[in-house]
């Protein structure tokens, strides 16, 4: 940043040194199978989820001399303080979901779908005063979506679907506290047209 003391001649400057380790994993498993009951025909799957990650640092800062933008003189000193401070955020999350898409004869098809989730978030952190903190977030959430849809034999395919999500987030807001997992919710209602004898498909939604 530039010293308006010195008439904006000098840049003050300021060392860090971090090491960062990052690790994750995740697992995607689902099962799919076809079921009819009476005129409709089923599409099932079913599935489950999981993530684990987790994120460490440790970093000092230091002092040195500022450069004189007019007349640099680079090349000088660093000075890091002898403690420095140390981090660690972990994140897991379960989730299970099952869906079953229904058709009835060529014309309507339905989407009915919903899924568990269940997170916690933590994080430590030790300041190079030594000082300590830590934050432990569980949140968890059932989010259900669905869908109907009408096929014409003109190639139209008019649409409407429902869907709420979930997402935990990591990290803490100014005054140390977790950040709450955000939400939301969508309503979509739309217009497919694919024409027959094609490769081509619009879609017009709001």
């Amino acid at each position: 940043r530039a010293d308006a003391a010195t008439g904006l001649r000098t840049v003050t400057r300021a060392p860090s040194v971090r090491y960062d380790t990052d690790k994750g994993w995740s697992l995607d498993n689902q099962v799919q199978g076809r079921l009819r009951t009476g005129p409709l025909d089923h599409l099932l799957l079913a599935g489950l989820d999981f993530s684990d990650r987790d994120f460490t640092r440790a970093q000092r800062t230091g002092t040195m001399a500022a450069l004189d933008l007019y007349n640099p003189v680079y090349g000088s000193g660093v000075n890091l303080a002898a403690a420095g401070s140390r981090s660690s955020t972990s994140a897991r999350q379960l989730g299970l979901y099952l869906q079953d898409q229904i058709k009835l004869g060529a014309g309507w098809v339905a989407l009915l779908g919903a899924r568990y989730d269940k997170a916690r978030n933590g994080g430590r952190s030790v300041a190079a005063t030594g000082t300590a903190s830590a934050t432990d977030e569980h949140s968890h959430a059932f989010t259900p979506r669905a869908g109907l849809l009408y096929r014409f034999d003109n190639g139209l395919a008019p649409y409407y679907s429902y869907t709420r999500s979930f997402q935990p987030a990591s990290g803490v807001d100014y005054f140390g506290r977790a950040f709450k997992p955000t939400e939301g919710t969508q309503h979509e209602l739309g217009l497919k047209y694919e024409p027959p004898g094609t490769n081509l498909l619009v879609t017009a939604a709001v």
